[in-house]
C-alpha cells in the first residue's frame, strides 16, 4: 500500500510482484493519496504481477484511489504466459497512460476486469480489458465517469476475443 505522506510522494514505476522464471500471481497493490510519474521510456507506471521471461501473471489486482498516476497501468503482464483474472480499480483519480486488466505478449488475457469510477472530469488514453496473443475471452470493462476515454475495448487478440463486455455509465464517452 502506498498512501501519500506528508506534503508529496512521487514513484517511477510499482509492481506489486515481480519475477523472470515463475509466476507472479495474487499480488496487491493499493495506491492512495498519490502520485506515480513516468520520468523515463522504460518506466511503465503501475502493474499488480508481472513475469518478463516465463510463467504467468494471475489474478493481480492494483487499486488506485484519488491519485495521479503518469504511465499505464496493468493488473496482469506476462511476457510468455498468460495474464488471467487480473482486476484495476481506479476510483476519483486521473490516469495519464493506457490501462489493461490483463496484458500477455504471446499466450491468453482471459477473465480480466477493469472499473473506473470518476466523479471529476478526466479524459483517460487506452482502457482494455485484456490483451494477448491467442486470445483475449470474458473481459469486463466497466466506466462510470464524467469524461472522455481514447479507445474502450473489452478483448483484443491476434486469435480469438470472445463473450467480452464494456459498459458505460454516468457521462462517459469516447473520443472518436
Amino acid at each position: 500500500t502506498i498512501e501519500k505522506r506528508g506534503d508529496y510522494a512521487d514513484f517511477i514505476y510499482v509492481m506489486g510482484g515481480s519475477t523472470a522464471m515463475g509466476d507472479a500471481n495474487e499480488n496487491t497493490i493499493t495506491i492512495r493519496n498519490s502520485q506515480v510519474l513516468r520520468n523515463t521510456a522504460e518506466c511503465e507506471g503501475i502493474a499488480g504481477g508481472v513475469s518478463t521471461e516465463e510463467g504467468n501473471a494471475l489474478n493481480n489486482t492494483v487499486r488506485i484511489i484519488e491519485s495521479e498516476i503518469v504511465g499505464n497501468t496493468m493488473g496482469g503482464q506476462a511476457y510468455a504466459g498468460a495474464a488471467d483474472g487480473n482486476t484495476v480499480e481506479i476510483w476519483n483519480s486521473s490516469v495519464a497512460g493506457d490501462i489493461y486488466g490483463g496484458y500477455s505478449y504471446s499466450d491468453v488475457a482471459d477473465r480480466n476486469r477493469v472499473m473506473i469510477l470518476n466523479e471529476s472530469e478526466t479524459v483517460y488514453d487506452r482502457v482494455t480489458g485484456g490483451q494477448a496473443l491467442i486470445s483475449a475471452n470474458g473481459n469486463i470493462v466497466s466506466i462510470d465517469i464524467n469524461g472522455t476515454v481514447q479507445e474502450i475495448v473489452g478483448g483484443s487478440s491476434q486469435n480469438q476475443s470472445d463473450s467480452n463486455l464494456v459498459l458505460l455509465r454516468g457521462e462517459a464517452h469516447t473520443s472518436e
